[in-house]
């Protein structure tokens, strides 16, 4: 009988930015969500083709820079009052 060696799966994704991969892992009984992107400062064959990064929840995530404050205020429930600030 063949002894599963897998640990994980990714799955492909298509952005505006190209192709990426994001899926999970479990080692030692713990799942771990990941994603893969292309490594676009690869200069060299001894450098990695892919980055994996562990993938934040999304409410940790980070908005892009592009993205306008007010939109995301929009979908946030919970504000602290600093967006009447005047600094």
């Amino acid at each position: 009988m063949a002894e599963n060696n897998s640990i994980g799966a990714l799955w492909e994704k298509q952005s505006k930015k190209g192709t990426w991969f994001s899926g999970s892992i479990e080692i030692k009984g713990e799942k771990i969500s990941i994603v893969a992107f292309k490594n676009e400062f690869k200069t060299e064959g001894k450098h990695p083709d892919y980055k994996i990064l562990i993938s934040k929840p999304k409410e940790e995530r980070c908005y892009p820079a592009s993205e306008n404050v007010s939109d995301v205020n929009k979908n946030n429930t919970e504000t602290d009052g600093s967006e009447d600030l005047p600094f």
